[in-house]
Parts: structure tokens; C-alpha cells; sequence
């Protein structure tokens, strides 16, 4: 390999502003490590970059500091609004959400004693039924009783018929 043309090619200077990719930048590493011309090279350009930056500086205006900390403290504040609103609003979705929970098991619970009731309801319809058919037959003026008493064997029975 010709480490002056390498040298010469450029990729150096990327490789120092970090703009090459992660396997160009691989390589460029593990050529500095087996060239030591390269390493050298390498140190020079970021020194000269270093050196170029410092003397381009520009102090900043007084007032940009100020500037931007209270930019900040706008989106902080932004932020804390949000965040009260997200969270208000989540709260009330949990509050919704067992709200609503709680009433499908009232309205579940509603609708088994409504079943219950029904059936209820209707046995007592059937009892009342048959004690109205009962009571038919002992308030029916063509009904007799005939009232048959018990044997010597068991002198104490006693049967009632309704004919």
C-alpha cells in the first residue's frame, strides 16, 4: 500500500470530521494503527482543525444566553401543561373505564334477579292456579263430601271425599 497517496486521497479529512461511514471509518482506524505515518497525519489535520476553529470563534452577544434559558423555561413550562393535561386525561379514561365496569356487573346482576323474580312470578302463578281450582271444587254447591269413618282395626281414621 502507498501511504503517501492514501495520505493525499482525502479520507483523512473525513474521517476527522466524522464523515465517512462506520466501515470506512473502521478501516481508516486500523490503518492508523498498522502505519504510524497515517496516526500522525491524523493528529496534524485535527490539530490544523482545532487551531482553524479557534481562531474563527465568535464570543456570543450577552442577551443570547438569556435568550435561550428562558426559551427553555417556555417549553418546560409547555411541557408541564402538557403533561397535567395528559395526565387528567388519563385519569379520567380510568375513571370511565371502572365506571363502566361497575355498571355492566350492576346491570349483569340486575338481570339475574329479573330471571329469579320471573320464575318466581310464575310459580306463583301456578300455586295460586291450583288453589283457585281447589277452591272451585269446595265452594261448587253440586259438590258432596262423603265422609267415610275408620275400620275396628284402626278406629281413629277417618277419609273425606268430595264428589
Amino acid at each position: 500500500m502507498d501511504v503517501k497517496t492514501y495520505i493525499e486521497s482525502g479520507a483523512l479529512e473525513l474521517y476527522v470530521l466524522q464523515a465517512l461511514s462506520p466501515a470506512e471509518s473502521r478501516e481508516v482506524e486500523l490503518l492508523a494503527a498498522q502505519y504510524p505515518e497515517i496516526q500522525a497525519e491524523i493528529e496534524r489535520i485535527e490539530q490544523a482543525m482545532n487551531a482553524y476553529a479557534m481562531q474563527h470563534t465568535q464570543i456570543p452577544r450577552p442577551a443570547l444566553k438569556q435568550e435561550i434559558l428562558s426559551k427553555v423555561q417556555d417549553i418546560s413550562k409547555e411541557k408541564k401543561v402538557f403533561n397535567l393535561w395528559r395526565t387528567a386525561i388519563a385519569a379520567a379514561l380510568i375513571l370511565a373505564l371502572g365506571s363502566s365496569i361497575w355498571l355492566y356487573s350492576k346491570w349483569t346482576e340486575s338481570k339475574k334477579q329479573i330471571e329469579q323474580m320471573t320464575i318466581a312470578q310464575q310459580t306463583l302463578e301456578a300455586d295460586c292456579q291450583l288453589t283457585r281450582q281447589q277452591l272451585n271444587i269446595l265452594t261448587n254447591p253440586q259438590t258432596k263430601a262423603i265422609v267415610l269413618n275408620g275400620l275396628p282395626i284402626a278406629p281413629e281414621s277417618r277419609v273425606k271425599f268430595l264428589t
